[in-house]
């Protein structure tokens, strides 16, 4: 196991970046490097920098006030009476946590949820909440059981979601123009329809052809 991912492997993969990078793979990179403080990351706390003290082998520091508090771990839920379903929240989520369509409800799966927050912001009617976890308790060092788990899907979910993007991007260059508009304007989720149009146009050139 490479230096970067014994890191990564230490951090709770919330993918909150408050530590200042686009996840924790990165901030993991940044640390491995030696480039960051073993400080930035406050979804883990105190045990998170002393677990990364450890390995790096570097003094105990106390939370950079500038990435945030430690916050209980929590998830979050949509108060679906008030939703209209304008996707915002599931373009911001990093794990794909929220479910919905345009116009419709959308519902956080709560397994999936990682407290990241980064939904909260860029909702237009205020209507997501925090919802305190069963589980509140932090252990002196390192991730509690539960952190493990969560870290481990929201890791492989995350990454997922990576992948799916760098594939929508190879798929969209090879678009013709006018599709290729509508493809870089549209969310992750109206892909499909842009996929849908495509299939229906190459299933009526097929019925031409016959």
């Amino acid at each position: 196991m490479t230096l970067v991912e014994k890191i990564d492997q230490l951090l709770p993969q919330t993918q909150c970046e408050q530590c200042g990078f686009e996840g924790c793979l990165p901030y993991a990179e940044s640390l491995s490097k030696g480039e960051s403080q073993i400080n930035r990351c406050p979804p883990g706390g105190l045990p998170v920098m002393k677990s990364l003290a450890a390995l790096l082998n570097q003094p105990e520091l106390a939370i950079d006030p500038e990435c945030g508090t430690t916050q209980p771990v929590h998830t979050v839920y949509i108060d679906e009476t008030l939703c209209i379903g304008c996707t915002k929240c599931i373009q911001a989520c990093p794990v794909d946590a929220i479910v919905g369509t345009k116009k419709k409800m959308h519902t956080v799966i709560q397994s999936e949820c990682t407290g990241c927050d980064l939904c909260i912001p860029p909702c237009p009617l205020d209507c997501i909440y925090i919802k305190p976890s069963e589980e509140e308790f932090f252990p002196e060092t390192g991730l509690s059981d539960m952190q493990k788990v969560r870290a481990d899907k929201s890791r492989a979910r995350h990454q997922a979601q990576q992948k799916r993007g760098e594939n929508r991007t190879t798929i969209t260059k090879t678009l013709p123009p006018q599709e290729k508009v509508l493809a870089n304007r549209s969310s992750d989720s109206d892909m499909l329809s842009l996929i849908a149009m495509a299939k229906a146009k190459t299933q009526a050139k097929h019925q031409e052809r016959e």
